[in-house]
């Protein structure tokens, strides 16, 4: 049986190590994990006192609000309307075509809504409301509220294990009669 020198034994085990090593990083880099969750946020407004006219406005002649939410802004970084967006909701007051997600509160007076959210990632989330009269005519979108969302992604295994020691029994021989030798492990 033919003897393993030490130095090439460490080295092949520092070479199993490394290709173990780069083993696992392409499997990880290969299949990055899928993180979200859910938020909850809660609106409120203060309800229009005033129609567009500056004519007086009851609170009884509210007929609910619309929240519209979406992860885009209805305006382009230069601050002009994205195409299809308006300063109001075309065709109907529940329009989507601004922002696809739209909840329809028949409860005039209503000062606040929650709304869950499913979050991905870093996200910024657009908010706008309009208020709609008894009578079906609506107002234009509120101003623009947003919130951003940032995931912290921690590790579950916070504190990792730390070696304390390493036993090990090493013998040597050798066949010289002349000879004796020894391992010295640093």
């Amino acid at each position: 049986m033919k003897k393993l020198n030490p130095k090439h034994l460490a080295l092949m085990l520092a070479g199993a190590l490394v290709l173990v090593s780069l083993a696992l990083c392409s499997k990880a880099e290969a299949q990055a994990p899928i993180i979200n969750g859910e938020a909850t946020v809660t609106l409120t407004w203060t309800p229009p006192t005033q129609n567009e006219d500056g004519s007086a406005l009851a609170a009884s002649d509210i007929g609910g609000y619309v929240i519209y939410y979406d992860t885009g802004s209805r305006f382009s970084s230069a601050g002009v309307f994205r195409p299809g967006c308006s300063d109001r909701p075309v065709g109907t007051r529940t329009d989507a075509s601004c922002y696809p997600n739209v909840i329809d509160l028949t409860d005039g007076s209503a000062q606040s809504q929650v709304v869950t959210l499913t979050v991905d990632q870093d996200t910024t989330f657009y908010f706008a409301a309009t208020a709609f009269a008894a009578n079906g005519e609506w107002s234009r979108y509120s101003n623009e509220a947003l919130k951003s969302v940032v995931l912290v992604i921690t590790d579950l295994v916070p504190n990792p294990p730390i070696i304390q020691s390493i036993d090990m029994v090493i013998s040597c021989t050798t066949d010289l009669p002349t000879v004796t030798c020894e391992f010295i492990v640093q």
